[in-house]
């Protein structure tokens, strides 16, 4: 039995929480391609402390690929933000 976007999208928060330690992610991107929910969340990262600078946090954007028929999340990879803007223009 297929999974609905919302079962899919708690999968990926899951998945995200358990490789990378976030619980709190912000959903910027959920999609139905064939048999996958391609679902882009992102969250901010503190920068590295350098003496004498401040920097703002960075957001990160991770892809998490989760079956639709099993409900498995298959994989996460990095986005980078250029790329993501450029995939929505064309």
């Amino acid at each position: 039995m297929a999974i609905d976007a919302k079962y899919a999208l708690e999968k990926a928060k899951r998945y995200l929480n358990d490789l990378v330690g976030v619980s709190t992610p912000l959903v910027e991107e959920i999609i139905k391609k064939g048999d996958e929910w391609q679902i882009v969340l992102s969250y901010y990262e503190n920068p590295p402390s350098f003496k004498n600078a401040i920097l703002p946090p960075r957001k990160v954007f991770k892809e998490i690929i989760v079956d639709a028929n099993s409900g498995e999340a298959l994989s996460l990879k990095f986005i980078d933000i250029e790329t993501m803007l450029e995939k929505h223009e064309k």
